[in-house]
């Protein structure tokens, strides 16, 4: 199976062909407009399989597939954290798609590798991380920055390995 993330900075209904050109099973697109806005035939066809979550219609989170490959969104709660979608793929692993994109009103995750260790903290008991899972997305964060923020990033790295 080839999964596929691209964050493709908004307006996928233009760019989508070339995503297709890559003939990924899933696609994780985290910064993208709400398919359902749009009539177009072969978008539509595209974007026939699909879970997408946001508070704005041009910008959200999206796992599109393949007509042949099962997505089913699992019911966790996101407690006030955007853009996380449990997915359980074929009935055979989970995926979890994530753009973090801390929503600093309502949730004291204001710095994206934490927003990731909270939504852990909320499922890590629910069996979602004990079973075989891929975890893809814009994590908006690199282990290579400095200082707090590289830290944030190897505790998440840490907490993961140990589910």
């Amino acid at each position: 199976m080839r999964i596929i993330v691209w964050n493709c900075c908004m307006s996928l209904n233009s760019k989508f062909k070339e995503l297709e050109k890559l003939d990924g099973d899933i696609y994780v697109v985290p910064e993208y407009e709400d398919p359902a806005r749009y009539d177009s035939q072969e978008y539509t066809e595209f974007a026939s399989n699909y879970i997408w979550v946001g508070e704005n219609k041009f910008k959200g989170l999206g796992i599109f597939a393949k007509d042949n490959v099962k997505l089913e969104l699992q019911d966790l709660d996101d407690d006030g954290l955007r853009y996380f979608i449990p997915v359980r793929v074929n009935d055979s692993f989970n995926l979890l798609g994530i753009w973090t994109n801390p929503n600093t009103k309502n949730t004291d995750t204001q710095k994206y590798p934490n927003e990731i260790l909270k939504y852990h903290e909320l499922h890590g008991d629910s069996g979602f991380f004990d079973e075989d899972i891929i975890i893809c997305g814009d994590f908006n964060c690199d282990a290579r920055l400095k200082r707090m923020h590289a830290k944030k990033v190897h505790m998440v790295v840490e907490t993961l390995k140990k589910t």
